[in-house]
């Protein structure tokens, strides 16, 4: 790939599940599935990390999601980078339905998930 030759450390993807239809949301609105969009990358580079710069837990199965970054992680040799968290527009986690504090529970879950699929501390 193009980046690897150019010397780049690292690919990295968005997580926006729900988008809004204001124009500042206009460059949000064809955003890939992160998961998807990395494998992608990882299978056509060899060296460069392969990283999302937040994935957004209150939308998602936190153990899924840890075994899908296990997974992601593992077969190209350890490239992922991955940050978590749990989004940053309230209005859009209860567009998501999950509440605030379930959406934090789901954060510590997968991060204590991630930690053991992983190895790391």
């Amino acid at each position: 790939m193009e980046t690897e030759r150019l010397g780049f450390d690292a690919i990295f993807v968005n997580d926006h599940i729900i988008v809004g239809d204001d124009a500042r949301s206009a460059p949000w609105t064809n955003v890939y599935d992160p998961f998807v969009s990395m494998s992608f990358i990882a299978a056509h580079t060899t060296c460069i990390g392969v990283g999302v710069s937040v994935l957004i837990i209150p939308y998602r199965n936190p153990i899924e999601t840890a075994k899908a970054l296990a997974t992601l992680d593992r077969m190209p040799g350890g490239r992922v980078i991955a940050g978590i968290g749990v989004g940053w527009e309230r209005s859009r986690v209860h567009r998501a339905r999950r509440a605030v504090p379930r959406a934090r529970r789901a954060h510590h879950r997968i991060s204590t998930a991630l930690a053991g699929m992983l190895g790391t501390g």
